[in-house]
């Protein structure tokens, strides 16, 4: 199975699992798109038996202050930006930090965009990344990701 990314505005397509690590360095990205709807967060819902009335009660996350209802778990957000890592560095990399701010909510619905930034790679040992996901050209959060990279895996 095949993946196509976007990689400094050209697309390339690498066979999942397959480490890139040495095309990612310093001031390169890799860009990602999902679809999240109802089914992707219940599904998390019922994985993790989280079922709280901000993500399945649209007049509940109204009344909070969410105008569009219920808004996507941040986790499930978090599990995706991994996901794209994955499918970035393939089974070459173990994610040793990811820290996260929610900007701005994402609603079922909405198409993401995941982008991995490079902001250091040592050696390709330790590779520190600024995690972005947009919806459209709104940026919706922003994080930073430290891994290990390694060569022989």
């Amino acid at each position: 199975m095949s993946q196509q990314i976007e990689f400094n505005r050209k697309l390339k397509t690498v066979s999942r699992g397959l480490p890139i690590r040495a095309l990612l360095q310093k001031g390169e990205s890799a860009r990602y798109r999902y679809f999240i709807d109802k089914n992707i967060m219940l599904n998390f819902g019922e994985t993790f038996d989280d079922f709280t009335s901000l993500h399945f009660n649209d007049d509940y996350a109204r009344q909070v202050g969410f105008e569009g209802g219920t808004p996507v778990q941040g986790a499930l957000v978090s599990c995706i930006i991994v996901k794209s890592i994955s499918l970035t560095f393939g089974d070459s990399a173990i994610l040793l930090s990811h820290k996260l701010e929610f900007l701005k909510p994402i609603y079922p619905g909405n198409e993401i965009m995941v982008e991995l930034h490079v902001l250091s790679n040592t050696r390709n040992t330790i590779i520190t990344m600024r995690s972005r996901v947009y919806v459209g050209v709104n940026l919706h959060y922003e994080g930073e990701i430290k891994i290990k990279a390694f060569d022989d895996i």
